[in-house]
């Protein structure tokens, strides 16, 4: 049975196409006002709203930098993974498996998958 964990990735592409997406629907949403989006912001300044919207980006920005972050951490311990469980007899596999045997999963990335 696939392992759960690594039968769909996003891809770098992914990601930044998602931040495209929120950027362009955060100005519209900003720009058209809906009805929902007037009801609840209402009482705003203008320039109020404006600081509302550069912070949403902003927090848009972080959430994909964020994914970003996660997503190549996990290519890391993906390849650490495969590096430890199919004996390759490369240095860097053999490393990696003496890394395995005493920290198996539990490895960290900055100390030991990257330092290695």
């Amino acid at each position: 049975m696939a392992n759960p964990v690594f039968e769909e990735t996003l891809t770098l592409d992914d990601i930044a196409n998602y931040r495209v997406d929120v950027h362009l629907s955060l100005a519209a949403s900003f720009r058209d006002l809906p009805p929902e989006f007037v009801t609840r912001y209402a009482e705003l300044p203008l320039k109020e709203l404006r600081d509302l919207q550069s912070a949403r980006l902003r927090e848009a920005d972080l959430q994909c930098s964020l994914t970003v972050l996660a997503a190549v951490e996990a290519a890391f311990r993906i390849d650490y993974d495969v590096r430890c469980t199919s004996k390759l007899k490369d240095p860097l596999s053999r490393k990696f498996r003496d890394l395995y045997k005493r920290y198996q999963l539990r490895v960290r990335l900055e100390d030991d998958i990257l330092e290695t």
